[in-house]
């Protein structure tokens, strides 16, 4: 028999062993997975939250395009990467946003034209996605209904866009990964976006490669 389906809440997000659970009622919270056992643990009620990121948004879309550069050039530099953006705003006289450069330089690197790009990210289930670690991974302790457990997150990127990764338990406390790793994950659950930014956290059949 399959191990029941646990949920909890934390930062005013429903989350289950599952993964994030993106199942909202107008008046009650459900966690999805609870549906599919017998052994319903109950539902309570409780106004939607506002959808929470797994891991702190960044400062701003030029250190997003920055950390996306550094991941998959990792023989480049920081200091490199901001003299060839300003470079970019050089030659077109000012007329070029520090965001507007960034993206020109990724272009002309070639990260824009990843044909390996992220998949769209819709529906409940992600069967696999790879992209390059961004910046440091974030362990943590939260509480659930079985005790407390771990969650790891960190961004991924394919060139052209980050988006944030949680994986739970043993799974994620075991990943030894530095910014630029290049990593495949398997059957993930796509969560709900925050500000823009796409979420995804990993499952009992989720594997890394």
């Amino acid at each position: 028999m399959s191990e029941p389906a646990y949920c909890w809440i934390t930062q005013g997000v429903s989350y289950c062993n599952e993964g994030q659970c993106p199942a909202f009622e107008p008046d009650t919270l459900q966690c999805l997975a609870l549906m599919s056992f017998h052994n319903i643990l109950g539902s309570f009620t409780q106004a939607k939250p506002k959808p929470q990121p797994l891991i702190p948004p960044s400062a701003s879309p030029v250190e997003d395009k920055i950390k996306q550069i550094l991941a998959l050039k990792p023989n480049l530099t920081r200091e490199a990467v901001e003299r060839l953006i300003d470079e970019e705003r050089a030659k077109a006289a000012g007329l070029l946003t520090e965001e507007a450069a960034a993206h020109l330089v990724a272009s002309n690197l070639g990260l824009d034209r990843n044909p390996n790009a992220f998949p769209e990210l819709d529906g409940q289930w992600l069967d696999e996605i790879t992209g390059a670690v961004v910046g440091n991974l974030d362990t943590r302790e939260v509480d659930t209904t079985r005790g407390r457990t771990l969650i790891t997150n960190f961004g991924l990127t394919d060139g052209v866009k980050t988006i944030r990764v949680g994986v739970w338990g043993e799974l994620g406390d075991g990943l030894r990964l530095k910014e630029g790793d290049l990593i495949t994950l398997t059957r993930m659950k796509i969560g709900q976006p925050y500000e823009g930014t796409e979420q995804i956290s990993s499952t009992r059949n989720t594997k890394v490669k």
